[in-house]
């Protein structure tokens, strides 16, 4: 027997239009579009929080990480530190403004918190320890420019090697003791933050819910790991 496609699908065209205008069946169309779209939203909202929180973690991390290439170079360099770091924590003002923060759990957000209340006061212990060394270093460069004009119209003064002594004496210490509060600044935060990398993995919580598995996949930063 033949079938007739063309009349059969006008046919159930025709059904479906006037189940949809009824009622019940228009009543039906909105409660399955409202609901797709509540579930759309929710799906949304929670990748959105998971990756704010996997930028986080790599936030802490990647302070963590700044702060051991800190102790290393204090050890490599008898004690002196040379480069400009300051912790970051623009990632955590982040998450209070957008409020996902709230939705870690009490334990880990008190350690979240109580690691990075400190950061302001941390990174203004850093600012003033680096620019008591690079006052320090633009004396000496002061001294040795105006050493090198005095020897143009005095030729003797650039026998003067002792000129810019106390210049120099003065940038050692100032080496000596700000790298030293550096370091224990830097030491410092390691400490407190060591606790959040045991308890506060995102990228675990993510591989281990089959739904955010499937939308955001299973690759991560190594940091994150």
């Amino acid at each position: 027997m033949k079938i007739n496609f063309k009349s059969t699908f006008h046919k159930y065209f025709k059904w479906l239009r006037k189940w949809i205008i009824n009622s019940k069946g228009l009543t039906l169309a909105l409660l399955v579009g409202i609901s797709t779209n509540i579930f759309s939203d929710q799906i949304n909202h929670q990748i959105t929080k998971q990756r704010y929180l996997e930028l986080l973690s790599y936030e802490i991390r990647t302070n963590m990480l700044t702060a051991g290439s800190v102790l290393d170079e204090f050890n490599n360099n008898n004690g002196t530190i040379y480069l400009e770091r300051f912790l970051k924590n623009d990632a955590y003002i982040s998450g209070l403004n957008s409020g996902f923060l709230l939705d870690v759990p009490p334990e880990e957000l008190a350690e979240i918190y109580a690691v990075y209340s400190v950061i302001p006061s941390y990174n203004k212990m850093l600012e003033f320890q680096h620019n008591l060394m690079n006052e320090a270093t633009a004396e000496i460069a002061k001294c040795i420019t105006d050493w090198n004009a005095d020897s143009v119209t005095d030729p003797t003064e650039a026998y003067n090697k002792t000129r810019c002594d106390k210049e120099f004496e003065v940038h050692k210490q100032a080496l000596k003791n700000s790298s030293g509060t550096i370091v224990q600044t830097w030491s410092s935060y390691l400490e407190n933050s060591d606790d959040i990398t045991w308890g506060f993995n995102p990228v675990k919580k993510r591989l281990n819910s089959p739904l955010l598995k499937f939308f955001m996949g299973t690759e991560s930063l190594e940091v994150l790991k």
